[in-house]
């Protein structure tokens, strides 16, 4: 069994419509039967088995599939014939209209070939009777004349009738058809994608950005990446996020950027005097500084660490919170009086 899909014009057919209901499912069900080819072996057993495993009655249901291919091959919609003996039946039309996604290698030959031979509804066997059915008018092949028995499809009366009937097209493990691209992104879009600095991702931005109109304006979007692109620690271009990412975090919420340093990366813990960032090394030795009771506070400053209030008492400093003590300013010479000596 084949996974199959059907076009919804499969419902709207009047040919199928002309069919009962229990012969529409058989058909449906021939379809993942048949081969990649569109041919399976024409044993009502087999189709059984593969189709309705689970009935009650095996012997009605065997009976129905053969009552359901009968009135199909009079639709015209499956042929049946034999090959070197052996029962076959093939879907009309399989190869023009049907595009299989990696056809498996074919099993069984087709109806066309040079030594089958068709098995009309009538139960009249003729050999090649799929080389007249080819010159019909074209788009038309998948479908035979119904009720003509035996008759030669390719003179002229029975192309007309074929012509003037409702053409059946069933599109069985065809790729899905893609979807129609987007005519163009909304003026609003436009707009605010000027005005972000990294133009990348273009369509994904779109889908991000209509997705944030549910939420914000677009005076509030426009405010915000305007706010952005003229801060002054904006990173370089290769550390700006993507637009997309931007809208979906909600970027336009936030405030200004943290302050940047190196080069616009941001920096991450303390720093040098300079801007350096303290190394993994340094870091470490001005952990296990302060672990120590009378620490270098010089080492502890630069990497952000606090002396506690022990270290503080051990290094003779005043406890966190004491008010600095002002040193009394220098009385000027000219305020005391001048003693000469004796």
């Amino acid at each position: 069994m084949r996974i199959r899909s059907v076009k919804p014009e499969f419902f709207t057919s009047e040919d199928i419509a002309a069919l009962d209901w229990n012969t529409r499912l058989v058909f449906i069900g021939i379809w993942a039967y048949v081969d990649d080819n569109g041919v399976g072996r024409d044993v009502e057993k087999l189709i059984a088995a593969d189709l309705f495993p689970l009935e009650d009655d095996p012997h009605a249901v065997r009976m129905q599939i053969a009552c359901s291919l009968q009135r199909l091959s009079e639709a015209g919609l499956i042929v049946r014939y034999t090959y070197k003996d052996r029962p076959f039946l093939e879907v009309t039309g399989w190869d023009k209209h049907q595009y299989i996604a990696r056809p498996n290698k074919k099993r069984y030959e087709p109806s066309t070939s040079e030594n089958a031979v068709i098995r009309h509804h009538d139960g009249t066997m003729h050999a090649n009777d799929m080389q007249s059915a080819a010159n019909v008018v074209p788009g038309t092949e998948e479908q035979r004349n119904r009720g003509t028995g035996d008759k030669n499809t390719s003179s002229p009366q029975a192309a007309t009738e074929i012509a003037t009937r409702p053409n059946l097209e069933l599109v069985i493990d065809a790729e899905p058809e893609p979807a129609p691209r987007p005519a163009g992104y909304s003026p609003a879009f436009e707009e605010w994608w000027k005005i972000y600095p990294r133009n990348e991702s273009k369509g994904a931005a779109a889908k991000a950005y209509t997705n944030a109109r549910k939420i914000a304006s677009q005076s509030v979007l426009l405010e915000a990446v305007q706010a952005y692109v003229t801060d002054p620690n904006l990173p370089e271009l290769t550390y700006v996020p993507y637009a997309q990412k931007w809208l979906n975090e909600r970027k336009w919420e936030d405030g200004p950027l943290p302050v940047r340093r190196n080069g616009g990366r941001p920096v991450a813990g303390p720093v040098h005097a300079n801007g350096t960032p303290l190394t993994s090394g340094e870091l470490k030795f001005a952990q296990a500084e302060a672990r120590k009771e009378r620490p270098n506070p010089q080492v502890l400053a630069a990497a952000g660490i606090d002396l506690t209030e022990q270290q503080r008492h051990n290094l003779g400093m005043a406890p966190t919170g004491t008010p600095a003590i002002e040193a009394e300013p220098e009385v000027p010479s000219w305020m005391f009086p001048t003693i000469e000596s004796a």
